[in-house]
């Protein structure tokens, strides 16, 4: 991972662990001056994740393990994201989990993303994972 991610990730690792302890008193500014990352950089993706930084925790990816899924290819999904990941997002921060189901079996496969659910062969929410594993 390269330092300018894990600058990234250890910011919203401190940022998380100051919401979850409610800590008013974080200074993000200051914790961005620490690790290096730009200021203006930093506003600019506050401001576009306000809300999902609003409930930032952990996040799953669950990959539906179901007959209609299996058939349809999640395993063949679930190994693919391994193979992009290869331990560049960490644990703490996502983590990718299987399930049995998720209530759409006639639009399989499906996998559970943070917010929403994915389903039918579209992959194209997939990019991240293919684009990190270039570096």
């Amino acid at each position: 991972m390269s330092l300018e991610k894990e600058s990234w990730f250890q910011f919203l690792n401190l940022w998380a662990k100051a919401r979850h302890e409610k800590d008013q008193l974080f200074d993000w500014q200051e914790c961005a001056k620490q690790l290096e990352i730009p200021t203006q950089q930093l506003r600019e993706f506050m401001t576009y994740f306000a809300q999902d930084l609003l409930e930032l925790e952990i996040r799953d990816i669950e990959v539906c393990l179901g007959a209609s899924c299996l058939a349809n290819g999640s395993l063949a999904i679930w190994q693919r994201i391994e193979a992009y990941n290869q331990g560049k997002i960490p644990q703490e921060q996502v983590r990718l989990r299987y399930s049995l189901c998720h209530g759409e079996c006639d639009r399989a496969p499906c996998i559970r993303e943070f917010h929403g659910v994915h389903t039918g062969q579209n992959f194209s929410w997939m990019k991240r994972f293919e684009e990190d594993s270039h570096e």
